[in-house]
């Protein structure tokens, strides 16, 4: 299966690098993505139960200014008294409005708060007096017949005990209708109700607030009272009126504090909700945060998107790799690895050029070297072994001549002996006995006698075949 591998350096060099780079790549980023996804919910869990923890501090802590403040201004006897006092002129109205203006504006009062407020003060005689002004008797008569529509306003004016209630409201003193909370207050001397105190805030303060202390973008926040929105977060990203009725009842209903997934229009969105502690205030007030699991899933894709551009460019560098090292090694090993076959195959004229610094120009270069050195020495081999073999034949042929000869006249010789003529005879063997002189001591120091011996035999064949010839002629 994996044959393909073993035959091509190439496709191991391609297959190292995919498993040193490559793959532990792609599996550190599914480990990563894994662990990331796994810290970034536990990571936003914590910082969402955080941030709605902070929240419902400062929430409460800024409300409860504003309720102590009233709780304080319902217990001054001067205001007491002030409200108890029956102006008979418009003097008298503005004496009242800017003594009470000086005790809902004095320094131990403006200490309990950290942002401007408005109040609307209405004595036992039902005047009505506000931080700017004192209202005519037709302003005053349009205020309470708006307020006599309200049901908490009817419970603070029924009640026999200081009461105080926290409710959102219409500007009451403002053409442009913004909602207002008013921190509402009913002011008793000894057993007798002799005045109403509304101190509003404005809602914006509150929803701003809200919405920098979110733990995201993609966080919604709600203050509740029972089942009904008092406050939202400015720039919610899911509007109250879309929660199910059924989440906020149990929200209403459950814990004081608590967290839990919930499936809100197909989405999953994490809810954690906590009780704000107003004291001298009825009611079961709760802040509510709800986040949007896809803020999780922004940062993941975002490590998704790194983890993609990060295998991307590893598989590109392996590209450029395998690129580089396929010309500057593979390649080069491959022509060596060519150029040993045609060695193999006995094709020694054949010349690798690399002229490089490096191994590989070192190994081209011995390759080459040793290849004219085998090619000259198989020619060395080859030039020894044909002088050799022709100094065989010729010492071969210079015993096998002379023998040849011997042999020839000695067939011959008997010849003559068998058909009588021992003349013949006897100069063949003469004959023999030089060629054998000759062949015997051709190469050997011989005496003057031997030599004297062996002229004579000649001479004595010579003479033999001149009586012969003439011997010839004279038949003729």
């Amino acid at each position: 299966m994996f044959n393909w591998i073993n035959k091509s350096l190439r496709n191991k060099a391609i297959i190292a690098l995919m498993l040193l780079e490559v793959i532990p790549i792609i599996i550190a980023g599914l480990i990563i993505n894994l662990l990331t996804s796994k810290l970034l919910n536990t990571k936003m869990k914590q910082m969402a139960e955080q941030s709605i923890d902070n929240i419902s501090l400062i929430v409460s802590k800024n409300l409860q200014g504003f309720i102590d403040i009233a709780f304080y201004l319902a217990q001054n006897q001067n205001l007491q008294n002030l409200s108890v006092q029956k102006p008979s002129s418009e003097i008298e109205k503005q004496n009242i409005f800017y003594l009470v203006k000086n005790e809902l504006f004095n320094k131990q009062v403006m200490s309990h708060s950290d942002y401007p407020y408005q109040y609307i003060f209405i004595n036992s005689y039902e005047n009505i007096f506000t931080n700017f002004y004192y209202l005519k008797d037709l302003e005053s008569k349009k205020i309470k017949e708006k307020l006599l529509t309200k049901h908490w306003y009817n419970n603070l004016i029924s009640e026999p005990i200081p009461k105080l209630a926290i409710v959102v409201e219409k500007n009451l003193l403002s053409p442009r209708n913004e909602e207002q909370i008013y921190i509402c207050t009913n002011i008793f001397k000894k057993f007798d109700r002799v005045g109403i105190l509304l101190i509003g805030i404005d809602k914006y303060y509150i929803s701003k607030l809200l919405e920098y202390m979110r733990v995201s973008s993609s966080s919604s926040i709600y203050i509740i009272d029972g089942t009904n929105c008092i406050i939202e977060g400015d720039d919610n990203h899911l509007e109250f009126s879309k929660i199910p009725a059924s989440l906020i009842q149990s929200i209403a209903s459950g814990e004081k504090n608590s967290s839990f997934n919930f499936y809100i229009n197909g989405k999953n969105e994490f809810i954690t909700y906590r009780n704000l502690y107003i004291k001298d205030v009825e009611g079961s007030w709760k802040i509510i945060q709800i986040t949007a699991s896809d803020y999780i899933r922004k940062e993941i894709n975002y490590i998704n998107i790194v983890m993609i551009g990060m295998t991307l460019l590893s598989i590109l560098t392996v590209i450029i790799l395998v690129i580089s090292i396929n010309k500057t090694i593979i390649n080069p090993i491959a022509q060596l690895s060519n150029f040993a076959k045609q060695i193999q195959q006995g094709n020694l004229d054949t010349k690798i050029f690399y002229n490089r610094p490096d191994e590989i120009g070192t190994l081209a270069k011995v390759f080459n070297e040793t290849s004219e050195k085998l090619k000259n020495y198989i020619s060395s081999i080859k030039e020894k072994e044909d002088i050799k073999r022709q100094l065989e034949i010729e010492v071969l042929q210079s015993q096998i001549n002379p023998h040849f000869i011997r042999n020839t006249l000695n067939i011959i010789r008997w010849l003559a002996e068998m058909t009588g003529t021992t003349s013949i005879s006897k100069a063949i063997i003469s004959i023999i006995g030089l060629i054998n002189y000759n062949y015997y001591f051709a190469d050997q120091t011989v005496t003057v006698k031997q030599e004297i011996k062996y002229l004579e035999v000649y001479k004595n064949y010579v003479t033999k075949i001149n009586l012969y010839l003439n011997l010839k002629l004279m038949k003729i």
